[in-house]
This record gives structure tokens, sequence and C-alpha cells, in this order.
């Protein structure tokens, strides 16, 4: 935990790296449920796709609102944010396994890190809503400290 806080433009940016990874594993996982042939597999990324859905509205409501920082040019991806997220949907062909192994041993690790990472710079006074976002976790990488409303 910081003891000083980001700008707001780093925040801002921060969040909507978050928002923007979200987002994109939503679209990849719900492509994804709708092609698989596994049923355990397809229920499996269409919870997960949903669940990240509700992770991006989450991130997309702590975005700050003020008029020299427009939500567009913030949600953008973070360092390695976009290689990670074309890693996964280059896997659009790949074998159920392997798309699951992706999702789980990669994709999600680098999320909980950057979850991490921006904890480690928050202030609790002024960032408790950014600390309750950053304690989500999928539900294909064990409980959820926050409800999902899926």
């Amino acid at each position: 935990m910081a003891t000083t806080a980001e700008t707001i433009e780093q925040t801002g940016r921060r969040i909507g790296g978050h928002a923007w990874v979200e987002m994109r594993l939503f679209e990849t996982l719900g492509r994804w449920s709708g092609v698989v042939d596994e049923p355990r597999a397809r229920v499996l990324m269409a919870a997960a796709s949903r669940h990240h859905a509700w992770h991006a509205e989450l991130w997309m409501g702590l975005l700050p609102g003020v008029p020299h920082l427009p939500a567009a040019d913030l949600v953008a991806p973070g360092d390695g944010a976009a290689a990670m997220v074309a890693a996964l949907e280059d896997l659009d062909d790949a074998p159920t396994d392997q798309r699951v192994a992706a999702l789980v041993q990669v994709a999600l690790p680098q999320v909980i890190d950057r979850y991490a990472a921006h904890l480690e710079v928050a202030v609790p006074v002024a960032d408790a809503p950014t600390e309750r976002a950053c304690a989500w976790r999928s539900p294909t990488s064990g409980p959820t400290a926050t409800p999902s409303p899926a």
C-alpha cells in the first residue's frame, strides 16, 4: 500500500487498462463458449465470460469523470495486455484444453498480477472501491471476494 496516491491521470489509465482487459476476456470467452464441443467447457467459458463482463462494468464505473480525461481515451491496453489478449485470440481454432490452459495458466495470473500491482500503489482512504475491485477472482481461479451478479 502506498502512502501517496497516484495522479488522477495515472489512476484513470490503470483502471482503463483493467477495463480493456476484462472486456476483451468477456469477448474472447464468449466467442469460445459458442464453438467448443465439450459441454462442461462451454458452461465454464460462458460463466467466465459473464463474470469478466461484470468485472469490466465495475472498472468502467471507477473511471474518473473529469473533462480532460474522456473515458474513451482511458480504456486502452496497458503494458503487455494487448499481447496477452492476442495470444488468447490466436487460440480461436485450438483444441479446448489448450484454450482453457492458456486462460488459467497465462491470462488469469497476469490479470491477478496487474491487480496486485495496482494494490501496491493504492491509498486506502482514496482507493477503497478500487481495492474491492482488485480483490476479485475468476470463477476458474478460485472463490470470488465480491459476489457476482451472474
